[in-house]
């Protein structure tokens, strides 16, 4: 029965969570729905983008580790907003995921970084940290200044 009343009171929070977002959402850069309603935090050091992204139950898949898709949207979004700050509008032409470990709960530090810049094309590396230090996931992405 607990468990069913946790369901009740997320939903709760989540429907609140989703109004918050999409009243303000706009489309820019770190002010998105997605990033909003994932409650994301961007920070730029020294050419690089980091996010912070507290895990949330709803964010598990069925095995309740923390879902594949939202460790690749962490990835994808830091080095696209990491190309947005440094280089102006660009696109992701590939990206190839790796997942090492599976977290379940806490904070997770996603931090982006150039591997190589070019007039058009750039490679880029990002890693998933757990708050222990340890690296859950990385992608490394190709993408194209427009």
């Amino acid at each position: 029965m607990e468990e069913r009343e946790l369901q009740i009171k997320n939903q709760s929070e989540l429907q609140e969570r989703f109004v918050t977002a999409l009243e303000n959402s706009k489309f820019e850069f770190e002010n998105y729905f997605f990033a909003n309603f994932l409650n994301l935090k961007f920070t730029y050091e020294k050419e690089s983008c980091i996010i912070n992204c507290k895990i949330e139950n709803f964010m598990l898949n069925p095995r309740q580790k923390l879902h594949g898709g939202i460790t690749a949207f962490l990835m994808d979004a830091s080095m696209g907003h990491l190309c947005r700050k440094y280089l102006g509008s660009c696109v992701t032409l590939e990206m190839k995921v790796q997942y090492f470990e599976a977290v379940t709960e806490g904070t997770v530090r996603c931090e982006a970084v150039f591997l190589k810049k070019g007039k058009t094309i750039n490679y880029l590396e990002s890693k998933i940290i757990n708050d222990h230090g340890l690296v859950l996931a990385m992608a490394t992405a190709t993408f194209k200044k427009i």
